[in-house]
Parts: structure tokens; sequence; C-alpha cells
């Protein structure tokens, strides 16, 4: 189930050990980015009216209650959903045979750990546990 895959990620923002699947990892991204383009919408279309677009300035004195909720909710959106990408992040790292610390170039060089995450894990156990397929 795909909603699954998403679910496990976020119950898992702890675990930094083990294995992650292709699939889980790809959905988990997939899903908080949708999330988190949502609520970054919602947020620009509340905050619109103190926004300056001659100085690309947020005006605070004119921003809204509700603009400081959006903006505090979506940044603690973005928040709440960094942690769990980092570990099964760190874990899809693992399943390629690479170390966790792959997963910095997230910070600098994303497209590095996009292309990685693409190809099919090690079939056999290694390192840091047990073929997730179930293979080898």
């Amino acid at each position: 189930m795909p909603g699954g895959y998403f679910f496990k990620a976020l119950g898992q923002w702890t675990d930094y050990e083990g294995r992650a699947r292709r699939t889980e990892f790809w959905l988990y991204t997939v899903v908080a980015w949708l999330i988190e383009v949502f609520a970054v919408a919602i947020t620009a279309m509340v905050v619109n009216d103190a926004f300056d677009y001659d100085t690309l300035a947020l005006d605070t004195d004119a921003l809204s209650s509700l603009g400081w909720v959006c903006l505090g909710v979506t940044a603690a959106i973005a928040l709440v959903l960094f942690f769990p990408f980092l570990a099964v992040t760190v874990r899809r790292m693992h399943d390629l045979g690479r170390s966790g610390w792959w997963a910095i170039f997230l910070f600098f060089l994303p497209i590095v750990v996009w292309v990685m995450a693409l190809f099919d894990g090690q079939p056999i156990t290694n390192a840091y546990g047990p073929d997730p397929k179930g293979r080898g």
C-alpha cells in the first residue's frame, strides 16, 4: 500500500539503522514534497497582500494573524517532514551499501542522492542488514 510507506517513514523518523527500499524512499519523498508545496501555496495566498513585490520583502507590519499562523504551520510542517526524510535517505544509502553520510549531499547537491536512490539496492545482506526485498 503506497500510503503505508509514507507512514512507515514517518514512524521511523529516528531510525538511522537498516535499509529502505526505493519505493519507501520515493513515496515518502513525493508525498512529503506535495504536502509542503500545498502548505507553501496556501501560505503564499494568505500573505500575498503583505508582500512587497518591488523590494521582494515581506512587510511584517501588514501581515495578518492568519498570515503568521500560516507561516508558522508551514515551518512546522517542513520541520516535521525533514527528520523522517533524512532518516529514510540514510537507510536508502545503506540499501545501496553506502554510508549514511552520503545523505549529506542533500544539503548542497541533492541531485547526487536522488540519482543514487534510483538504483536497486544490494540483493544480499550487507553491513547494514538484510535485503528489504528478501532476495539472496
